[in-house]
């Protein structure tokens, strides 16, 4: 459901002319792939933390 990864790059479009640029950190959530811009461990652990939340709430899991 959530994921964080680099292990395969990602085809992005970004700016308004649509440029496509491949980027290799990435976060997964349920069927959607996002670019993850990659500063340091710690902050990826809580981004990661704060993704797992974000869909147990979504899911009802917790409230």
């Amino acid at each position: 459901m959530v994921g964080f990864d680099n292990a395969h790059p990602v085809p992005t479009q970004g700016g308004p002319a649509g440029k496509k640029r491949v980027v290799n950190d990435h976060r997964h959530r349920f069927k959607t792939i996002r670019p993850y811009d990659y500063k340091d461990a710690a902050t990826l652990l809580e981004d990661f933390w704060a993704q797992v939340d974000s869909v147990l709430k979504e899911e009802g899991v917790i409230s």
